[in-house]
């Protein structure tokens, strides 16, 4: 099976691991935000007993998928590393260039919907500024794609981190920032695997 078929299949497994683990988890989840974190919940004082006031269950639903979301992308990427660990150096090369692409481009485009939107006020600054710098981001990967493995990975690991620390500012867009880390992690991950099996190999 070729790497992109490869890469198809994991992409199809870990949505199918994420989908079925939300699904045992939402009832605990939904208990653990709400009746032990009180995420969400007012503080409320009645006949000198205090209380929370908490949402119904549907307010945790954004959790729910970054949770979801973070289980699919440590699956990708475990099954990315495993399934192209014997793939031909060039091969992994080719796949992580694919991979930090597709992740990158997303972070680019991502831009012309953020940044107006923040500029116009519609979400305030803060996302003009979020979506600028995931762009800034994504076209560091985009530049280095054509450099040095080390600087590909390199830029990989800023974009990755960039998407993750954005989920904080923009909970709806949070599973699909964590999804583009994934992608990011995983060209992470071949190329570092490149990089071992070019140091072991003897000249």
């Amino acid at each position: 099976m070729t790497p992109p078929m490869r890469l198809l299949r994991l992409f199809a497994l870990s949505a199918a691991v994420a989908l079925v683990v939300s699904i045992i988890a939402a009832g605990p989840l939904v208990s653990l935000f709400r009746d032990g974190l009180h995420l969400g919940c007012t503080s409320t004082r009645i006949d000198g007993m205090t209380g929370w006031i908490c949402p119904d269950g549907i307010a945790y639903a954004i959790p729910g998928l970054m949770f979801a979301a973070t289980v699919g992308a440590v699956t990708l990427v475990i099954g990315i590393r495993s399934a192209c660990r014997d793939a031909d150096p060039d091969v992994r090369l080719a796949s992580a260039r694919r991979l930090a692409t597709a992740a990158a481009a997303a972070l680019v485009l991502q831009a012309i919907a953020s940044v107006p939107a923040g500029l116009s006020g519609a979400y305030g600054a803060s996302a003009a500024w979020g979506g600028g710098a995931l762009a800034c981001a994504g076209a560091l990967v985009l530049v280095a794609r054509s450099r040095s493995r080390r600087l590909l990975a390199v830029a990989c690991v800023v974009a990755a981190l960039a998407s993750v620390a954005a989920t904080w500012g923009a909970l709806l867009a949070a599973p699909l920032l964590i999804a583009l880390a994934a992608l990011l992690l995983g060209a992470v991950a071949l190329l570092t695997d490149q990089h071992e099996a070019s140091t072991a190999s003897p000249d």
